[in-house]
């Protein structure tokens, strides 16, 4: 399961890199390739974290809790929405730090821990990770007043404030990440 989320966030990061800087391509299909990916790779690990689909209120508790089932939401709102740059940036960001952890786990299983790939990746994540974490944060934040501008500009949805609202929540009584609501309490 590791080695298709693994897949699924090169994909995200391939498809990311992409829109950034389009080599020929299209960039609107790009952007949509990289919400299509982050949504399966968070699918996947929301269902590797909580194992077999209950029909219960606690279960459902549980599901909700999850910083996957966030970034699920997230992917499927902004899908709906004309391609920005800034609303890719944490499904980037957080497929690139969970590929360069993998990647590491995987050299060091091949046996390959003193490459020069796995060094730096090694040097990278015990560098970048918390302010990466950081940089999530305030794009989440900085996104919603743009997510309102765009709805009056006719950009996207009457309905993905709200619901990007209520991601925004979710991330802030987050157990496993407590970035944005350190960027809130910060501001």
């Amino acid at each position: 399961m590791d080695t298709f989320l693994w897949m699924f966030r090169s994909v995200t990061l391939i498809f990311g890199f992409l829109y950034i800087f389009p080599f020929g391509v299209n960039q609107s299909h790009c952007y949509q390739k990289t919400l299509l990916s982050a949504a399966a790779s968070n699918a996947l690990r929301l269902q590797q974290r909580l194992g077999y689909f209950e029909f219960s209120l606690a279960f459902l508790h549980r599901v909700i809790a999850e910083d996957a089932c966030h970034y699920l939401f997230y992917s499927a709102a902004f899908l709906g929405c004309t391609p920005m740059t800034m609303a890719l940036m944490p499904v980037f960001i957080f497929a690139l730090l969970h590929w360069s952890t993998f990647t590491i786990q995987l050299l060091t299983s091949i046996g390959k821990s003193g490459s020069f790939l796995c060094r730096n990746l090694i040097r990278f994540n015990q560098s970048y990770t918390q302010s990466l974490l950081q940089v999530v944060s305030f794009c989440e934040m900085f996104l919603m007043p743009l997510v309102i501008v765009m709805v009056f500009s006719g950009r996207c949805n009457l309905f993905i404030p709200i619901i990007y609202y209520r991601f925004l929540t979710l991330r802030y009584v987050s157990r496993r990440n407590p970035y944005t609501r350190q960027v809130v309490i910060s501001n």
